[in-house]
C-alpha cells in the first residue's frame, strides 16, 4: 500500500483567501497526487493479463478547508505483490502429488527492474516437463516506489500548475474591474 499526505495547506489556503480565490471545493489535491501514482502503476501493468485492482481511498478528510489530505493507493494482487518486490530462490513443485510441471522453455518478463514501463514480454515453447523446478528468482521491480517518487513530482506540477491558474484568474478578474471602476 502506498500512503500519500499532503500537510500545511494553511499558507495556501491563506494566499487563495487573499485573491478570492478559493472555494469550499477548489481543489483535492491529495487525489491529485494519489491518482498520479495509480495511473503508473496501471501503466506499468498495462501489458499482463491478469491487471492488478488498483484503488485510491481516502483514509482522512482533504477536500475543502481542512489542512491535511491522507490518500491510500492499494493495489489487491497477489501478483503484483510478487513482481513489486522481487522473489527469492525457490523450488516448485507439483500441486498434486506425483504431478508433473509443464512449463515453456523460452521467456521475456513484461517489466525490468526499476522501470514503469510495461513491455510485451514472451512465453513461448518448446514445452518442458518436470518433476521438480529450481526457479532462481527475479529481482524487484519496484513500481510502487517508483510510482510514488513520480506521483510526487508530477502531482506536484499539476497541483502548482492549478494554483497558478487561480491567481492568474483572480488577477485578471481584478484587473478587468480596475480598468472599469478604476
Amino acid at each position: 500500500m502506498l500512503e500519500i499526505t499532503v500537510q500545511n495547506m494553511a499558507k495556501v489556503v491563506k494566499s487563495l483567501d487573499t485573491i478570492g480565490g478559493w472555494t469550499a471545493n477548489t481543489y483535492d489535491w491529495g487525489s491529485i497526487v494519489a491518482s498520479e501514482a495509480a495511473v503508473s502503476i496501471r501503466n506499468a501493468t498495462d501489458t499482463w493479463t491478469h491487471k492488478p485492482d488498483v484503488q485510491v481511498r481516502k483514509s482522512a478528510s482533504g477536500v475543502g478547508r481542512v489542512q491535511t489530505s491522507t490518500l491510500n493507493v492499494r493495489v489487491n494482487s497477489d501478483t503484483y505483490r510478487y513482481v513489486n518486490e522481487g522473489t527469492r530462490a525457490h523450488i516448485i513443485a507439483p500441486k498434486r502429488e506425483g504431478g508433473v510441471l509443464a512449463f515453456n522453455s523460452r521467456f521475456r518478463a513484461k517489466s525490468r527492474p526499476n522501470s514503469l514501463r510495461a513491455y510485451k514480454g514472451m512465453s513461448k515453447g518448446p514445452v518442458r516437463f518436470a518433476m521438480v523446478v529450481h526457479h532462481p528468482g527475479f529481482p524487484a521491480r519496484n513500481f510502487t516506489k517508483l510510482a510514488f517518487e513520480k506521483a510526487r513530482r508530477d502531482g506536484a506540477k499539476i497541483v502548482d500548475a492549478q494554483i497558478k491558474s487561480i491567481i492568474a484568474g483572480r488577477a485578471e478578474t481584478l484587473a478587468r474591474l480596475g480598468a472599469r471602476y478604476g
